[in-house]
């Protein structure tokens, strides 16, 4: 039943749309040229009528798009294979995409935007894919109220093209699965945390790819190292760890784009690892002075074995550059995730037969039904993680001494203390 719901509305919607074109201007970003680049932005207004991506490549071959712009959507939908053709467009060029409207005086107002339906498969085809939970993003099944005897020929065809394209927007099925959702005449709205984990929406950080290769990046030599690498619209972001040349310990190189920041970001020396949203002080680790190599800059650490312990219990990871440990920016790289590298470290380990980074964490003495009252090193803690990330974290942490864990919701409490022993259930608590 689905299908024929999902093909029938495509020959309604290929084919019927009898009202007026999708409005399109351009009008200036706003956006400093040295932080956004020579780009535009560009807004698409109303229904799709299938012929936007050739009005958008006649714009770009006036040279009235430029590179670095970003399309910006308020529609109801329109024609399907339209806003798919417009988003093969976009990817082609490199542009990205949001949800964003203009008031009657052609000035950009935040909120109550929409994309909905055939929008949304145009909005896939930006390379960053921005949305805010004040405007509106709308999928549904596609239907129609009058059926055609090859429904399920056309289903076939039809779910085949939708998938593909997700395919080549690089975008999981699961977009897909949010279109069957929806009821046969009804849509279903998607908030920002719901397009965030399904990757619809980036807001200008794209996936980190882990893999291993078996060349040294810095020297040409042919060593094993594990290396997480994104692209964000702030440039790219690389991490890679191998085995130092002595084979002693772990070794992380950082590569970044300083924004056009190069010497500020080489004086930089408080430098921070980021392990789940906690920084860690990392200064003294560094090796020799980072280098700007084609723009970008290069630094590397030794990853002492507390260290490399909580990296593998982490989700998430990062380095930062400030002048001073509590100021308010940085550059560097925050919140790349751990998932693709876990399997991977195992091997980077392996080659180093002599590290200290294969050693289990710091043994703890536990102690249950047991709180250590006070001497927290953080105010609230950190919650929902495991009992053995929250030993690896107080591990890596060289001020921290204990902690106290609350079991039914996994919050852990470092200390730089043991505290005053309190018999409480359901609190485990331990010291090094």
């Amino acid at each position: 039943m689905f299908f024929r719901f999902l093909v029938a509305s495509f020959l309604v919607v290929w084919g019927a749309d009898t009202r007026a074109d999708a409005r399109i201007e351009v009008v200036s970003s706003g956006c400093p040229e040295v932080i956004c680049g020579s780009g535009v932005s560009v807004y698409i207004d109303g229904d799709f009528d299938g012929n936007e991506a050739e009005r958008l490549e006649a714009l770009i071959a006036d040279g009235k798009v430029t590179p670095y712009s970003t399309i910006y959507f308020n529609s109801p939908g329109g024609s399907l294979f339209g806003g798919m053709e417009l988003a093969r467009t976009i990817r082609k060029h490199g542009f990205s995409t949001g949800v964003s409207r203009l008031d009657d005086a052609g000035e950009p107002v935040r909120g109550g935007a929409i994309c909905m339906s055939a929008c949304t498969f145009a909005y896939l085809g930006g390379v960053f894919r921005y949305f805010q939970d004040d405007d509106v993003f709308g999928v549904h099944r596609f239907y129609s109220k009058e059926p055609s005897e090859n429904d399920g020929e056309l289903a076939q065809v039809a779910s085949a093209a939708i998938i593909s394209f997700l395919e080549e927007m690089d975008v999981g099925s699961a977009f897909f699965v949010e279109m069957t959702k929806a009821g046969s005449q009804s849509m279903r709205l998607l908030d920002l945390s719901q397009m965030l984990h399904l990757g619809i929406a980036n807001n200008g950080i794209g996936r980190t790819n882990w893999t291993v290769t078996a060349t040294d990046p810095v020297t040409g030599n042919s060593i094993l190292y594990l290396k997480g690498e994104r692209n964000t619209s702030f440039g790219i972001n690389k991490m890679l760890f191998y085995c130092s040349p002595n084979g002693s310990q772990i070794a992380t190189h950082v590569i970044f784009d300083p924004q056009g920041r190069t010497e500020e970001a080489r004086s930089m020396r408080a430098i921070s690892l980021e392990l789940d949203g906690e920084r860690y002080p990392f200064t003294e680790f560094l090796i020799g002075e980072p280098e700007i190599v084609n723009g970008w800059l290069n630094a590397t650490f030794i990853v002492p074995t507390r260290f490399w312990a909580a990296i593998k219990n982490g989700d998430q990871i990062g380095m930062q550059f400030q002048f001073a440990y509590d100021a308010p920016v940085f550059l560097g790289i925050s919140g790349m995730n751990l998932d693709g590298a876990k399997k991977l470290m195992l091997g980077i380990e392996n080659s180093c037969p002599l590290s200290a980074a294969v050693k289990p964490t710091q043994r703890f003495q536990r102690y249950t039904d047991t709180d250590f009252f006070g001497a927290d090193l953080t105010q609230t803690g950190i919650k929902g993680i495991a009992l053995e990330r929250c030993e690896a974290i107080c591990d890596a942490e060289q001020n921290c001494r204990a902690y106290s864990y609350v079991q039914t919701s996994q919050w852990c409490f470092p200390k730089f203390g043991i505290g005053r022993h309190i018999s409480k259930r359901g609190i485990i608590s331990g010291h090094k």
